[in-house]
């Protein structure tokens, strides 16, 4: 990690992460299998935060709040040989969720 401090700070109210690699063509994971994750995503209650594109990547990031409390944050980082999902439960700044996507992806 570039900024060891800067991460912990992102970090601290998080409690579970879960993070997933797939490799699309190994995995055989399809446009389809990416519509039905996003599909469940969403009937969990999950809304649409953001999307943007970095690189060759688009990330989508949902999250999930009960009474305007963060309870769950999903980012999905689809490329074109992989998928990447970080499951958080718990919270993080939202300004700082791209931050957070892009460190965890140095560490694969």
């Amino acid at each position: 990690m570039q900024n060891n401090e800067e991460f912990q700070d992102i970090i601290k109210d998080i409690d579970k992460m879960k993070l997933i690699t797939i490799d699309k063509k190994e995995d055989s994971f399809t446009t389809e299998n990416y519509k039905e994750l996003v599909s469940d995503y969403k009937s969990d209650k999950f809304e649409e935060l953001m999307s943007m594109r970095q690189e060759s990547s688009k990330i989508n990031a949902y999250i999930k709040e009960i009474d305007g409390i963060t309870k769950g944050i999903a980012v999905l980082i689809n490329s074109d040989s992989s998928m990447t999902i970080i499951d958080l439960k718990g919270s993080v700044p939202l300004n700082k969720i791209g931050t957070l996507a892009k460190q965890i992806q140095t560490l694969q």
